[in-house]
């Protein structure tokens, strides 16, 4: 629900008294004109008093490119003022609202505007809350997030780097650099290192304490999609041909290849004592391997969607997010199924039909809580959502929604939890993303 009262309207411009000569139609589009200058599509020159001035000509000042000084966080930069734009602008029955969405469209796509829409976003929805902080860089999105025990910030993006930010005030602290395609997948072990998966089939090993780089893993011959790190020194890593790798992380030496064999690795996660290793690919169930040997153990079958996302608890729960629209908990001793999470968002799949908007990243809290980010596409819509235990089950919470976006809020790339239960996340599209 929209709180409107927090969205600010500025009032109608008062265009004085008619000029002399200025006709009916001529003072209507002089109107159109400050309507525009007030949202910041026109410069305030641009206006004028000219009474003479076609619907045509106006249609060019506000196709020409934007001028390189102005400034977007001064736009009222929130759906409703658009509407209003183009309320105005359709009552002249002219062309000019498709030039007015040109430029709507040519500033909504700049980084300064996305800062000022989420801003907005964040004060209008009474079912959401701002973020405590915003990590703002230089990349053009972010991919993939972890947490440091020290309560640094670790992301990858799309443009092959490793930012390493401030938990604190978010400031950017360093940018890891070497790899030679974008980041899609990042990892921790407890003995401190950090591991960086890339479309460049690579895996580069960082030292925590100076992130120093220290080695690489390159036997992969396809792009890496997902790094598992576990307690007893050992590192899996999961790639777009299905191939499974199981690698000692302090050495880099490969123990074993698996081959899986069920399409496009998407998500790998290893149990808290790295001897189980869960792995989603294209079909609609978890495997369950025996790192030592590589042996299949069981099908943890119940979805009806692809498994986007995967999580093991200090207890051994595994968790698996799909597009399905469910969360399921699983027993990590015989695979039973614990529970199933469920939400009441929709996502339209065509010819009228709907079903349960997919969620497509999780991360788990240390209170017990499971988060999910939520993609309802084609309309582009995102939720950041949380379910939190209770007795006899659990309940589930928005966060966050984006409402329909085809700017920075199109899903949910990447989600983790940090120090003090803070949950950091990156939408797509975005070279920025938020703690909660």
């Amino acid at each position: 629900s929209r709180n409107m009262a927090a969205v600010h309207v500025p009032e109608v411009p008062d265009l004085g008294p008619t000029l002399p000569g200025e006709t009916a139609e001529h003072r209507h589009i002089r109107g159109i004109k400050a309507r525009l200058a007030q949202a910041r599509l026109l410069e305030p020159d641009e206006v004028g008093a000219d009474v003479t001035e076609t619907e045509a000509e106006l249609e060019a000042a506000v196709a020409s490119p934007v001028p390189g000084d102005v400034d977007p966080t001064l736009w009222l930069a929130d759906e409703l003022m658009l509407a209003v734009l183009l309320y105005v602008v359709a009552e002249s029955g002219s062309p000019l609202g498709g030039a007015v969405c040109r430029r709507w469209r040519v500033l909504y796509q700049s980084r300064p505007m996305q800062r000022a829409l989420r801003v907005m976003r964040w004060a209008g929805y009474e079912d959401g809350q701002p973020p405590c902080r915003v990590f703002e860089g230089d990349g053009p999105g972010v991919t993939a997030l972890v947490v440091g025990p020290d309560g640094r910030v670790f992301s990858g993006s799309t443009d092959s780097t490793v930012g390493v930010w401030s938990g604190v005030d978010g400031t950017l602290l360093q940018t890891l650099r070497g790899h030679g395609e974008a980041i899609t997948t990042l990892a921790i072990d407890p003995i401190g290192l950090l591991y960086s998966g890339s479309l460049d089939c690579i895996i580069r090993v960082w030292s925590l304490a100076d992130c120093a780089h220290l080695r690489t893993f390159e036997r992969h011959r396809h792009e890496v999609e997902s790094v598992s790190a576990g307690t007893n020194g050992v590192v899996c890593s999961g790639d777009y041909g299905d191939t499974i790798r199981v690698w000692q992380g302090e050495t880099g030496v490969q123990v074993r290849k698996i081959y899986v064999g069920a399409g496009e690795m998407r998500a790998l996660a290893l149990s808290p004592d790295g001897t189980l290793l869960h792995s989603a690919s294209e079909e609609f169930c978890v495997r369950v391997w025996r790192v030592s040997d590589g042996s299949l153990l069981r099908l943890l079958d119940g979805h009806q969607g692809e498994i986007m996302a995967l999580a093991v608890n200090a207890a051994g729960t595994v968790y698996s997010a799909s597009n399905d629209g469910t969360v399921i908990m699983w027993s990590g001793v015989d695979g039973a199924i614990i529970d199933t999470l469920e939400h009441d968002r929709k996502m339209h799949v065509g010819y009228g039909s709907v079903a349960d908007a997919a969620i497509m990243s999780m991360a788990l809290g240390p209170d017990g809580a499971v988060y999910g980010g939520l993609a309802s596409a084609p309309f582009h819509t995102s939720e950041v959502c949380r379910w939190c235990p209770r007795t006899g089950g659990s309940y589930f919470e928005c966060i966050f929604d984006a409402g329909k976006s085809d700017g920075p809020f199109q899903g949910v790339n990447a989600m983790a939890v940090g120090e003090n239960n803070v949950l950091y996340t990156a939408f797509a599209s975005c070279g920025e993303f938020c703690a909660w």
